[in-house]
């Protein structure tokens, strides 16, 4: 393996850098070498701010550094398991939570959804098909043949059905759990292989052809 510094000497980014120029620093030199990236202290005599990069060249020769970067406002909170993140906010009182039913199949014809049952289910407030959404029922990024939850038509295993809203996380999931009960469908042949698919038309995106051509007048 090569040597980073090495690889440090022959990049154009740092002129004339060699390990000579700034050797590691000595144990002794750690706790002003903290010290000084918290507060901005004054290191050790012959070496540089903490935080401080080399500019190179003649300012480099001459002593002069760039301006300290100021530290991670929480970095301190990082490295010790300190640092909240959304799980570990408290929940707010009255916080729902939406889980989805997903199908069990990968092709079918969506016949009907036992919406009765699932509202039975304890702790669940609310139940949404594709027929509750009131805009278009797609969130496709370029090709818009992706719909928010399944209206019509099953694609593949795993696509959302519905959508249930519950008092809990764990009740909203059970309640989703239901999908293979729940959910009507009639079976239909599924596409497996990109070659079944290929024979069948049947593309992710719609193909696309690249040619070259003599431009008109031969630019």
């Amino acid at each position: 393996m090569n040597n980073p510094h090495d690889l440090l000497a022959r990049s154009p980014a740092i002129p004339n850098f060699s390990h000579q120029d700034n050797p590691p620093w000595p144990e002794a030199e750690w706790p002003a070498l903290r010290e000084g990236a918290r507060v901005g202290a004054t290191p050790p005599p012959g070496r540089p701010k903490a935080g401080c990069a080399p500019l190179g060249g003649s300012d480099r020769e001459a002593g002069a550094w760039g301006p300290s970067t100021p530290p991670h406002e929480s970095a301190h909170l990082h490295v010790s398991g300190q640092a909240t993140y959304t799980d570990d906010a408290p929940e707010l009182h009255g916080t729902l939570h939406a889980a989805l039913g997903l199908s069990s199949l990968a092709h079918g014809k969506l016949l009907g959804i036992d919406l009765a049952r699932l509202r039975a289910q304890p702790g669940v407030v609310a139940v949404f098909t594709a027929a509750d959404i009131p805009a278009t029922n797609d969130c496709g990024p370029v090709v818009h043949d992706d719909p928010i939850l399944a209206d019509g038509t099953l694609r593949f295993v795993g696509q959302p059905v519905f959508l249930v809203v519950a008092t809990t996380q764990t009740l909203a999931r059970r309640a989703a759990a239901l999908a293979r009960e729940v959910i009507q469908a009639d079976a239909l042949p599924a596409v497996l292989t990109a070659r079944e698919a290929h024979a069948q038309g049947q593309y992710v995106l719609p193909p696309m052809h690249l040619t070259r051509e003599t431009a008109p007048g031969e630019l």
